[in-house]
């Protein structure tokens, strides 16, 4: 029993512990899709979004983000 309790303990720790970094992981993910869409706008690529219940394919405007 007191095994069980240590056990659900430690793996509270571990999700509490994930958790606290999703909103790390969240904004990293938005980084690498924001630069993945101007990589794309600077080649003349088009990219597909869901739009209306539909994938549809548009061409991404290129934003001044600073970089060169």
């Amino acid at each position: 029993m007191i095994d069980d309790a240590r056990s659900r303990s430690e793996k509270h720790a571990e999700i509490s512990a994930r958790a606290q970094d999703a909103a790390k992981i969240e904004q990293v993910l938005n980084e690498v899709a924001r630069k993945t869409v101007q990589e794309h706008a600077r080649a003349g690529r088009k990219i597909p979004v869901w739009r209306d219940g539909q994938v549809v394919w548009i061409l991404p405007e290129i934003e001044d983000d600073g970089e060169k």
